[in-house]
């Protein structure tokens, strides 16, 4: 790209294709408009995109279009994740600020002594295993083996 831009012998690029130029509508106006600034032209040979002609023109104003109303939903949605996220105090999905589980360690005792597994017991006790495991060890519950 800077190659392009900065070589004056260069009076444009040619594409075979529109989609293989840009990873977005906005990456792919972006580079298209570096290209417009400097006087050359951009070509497509599979889409017929060519800024030079009036027919590119139109459809540079319409991928513009479309690349604002992108960037605006994406926006939205963002937003409208941290709000969904405030209300119910969770970040990425990962609970925030509520209190751990409370775990019948005594009852864990009986299960583990009756030769449960750690995932019985944990389905006995209402917790999942990785949970009970972290917590057996954070509370130095059981030894490893």
């Amino acid at each position: 790209m800077s190659y392009l831009l900065s070589n004056k012998e260069l009076t444009g690029v040619i594409y075979y294709d529109l989609t293989r130029f840009g990873r977005s509508t906005v990456d792919l106006l972006m580079h298209i408009n570096e290209i417009e600034k400097v006087g050359k032209v951009f070509i497509t040979v599979k889409d017929s995109f060519d800024t030079g002609t009036k027919t590119g023109k139109l459809l540079l104003t319409v991928l513009s279009a479309i690349a604002d109303y992108e960037s605006r939903t994406i926006l939205e949605r963002m937003q409208s994740g941290r709000e969904w996220a405030k209300i119910h105090g969770t970040k990425s999905g990962k609970p925030m600020h509520r209190p751990k589980k409370q775990i019948d360690w005594k009852r864990v005792n009986e299960l583990r002594a009756l030769g449960l597994s750690w995932t019985k017991t944990a389905d006995h006790v209402g917790v999942s295993t990785p949970t009970l495991i972290k917590r057996a060890k954070e509370e130095m519950y059981y030894k490893l083996k």
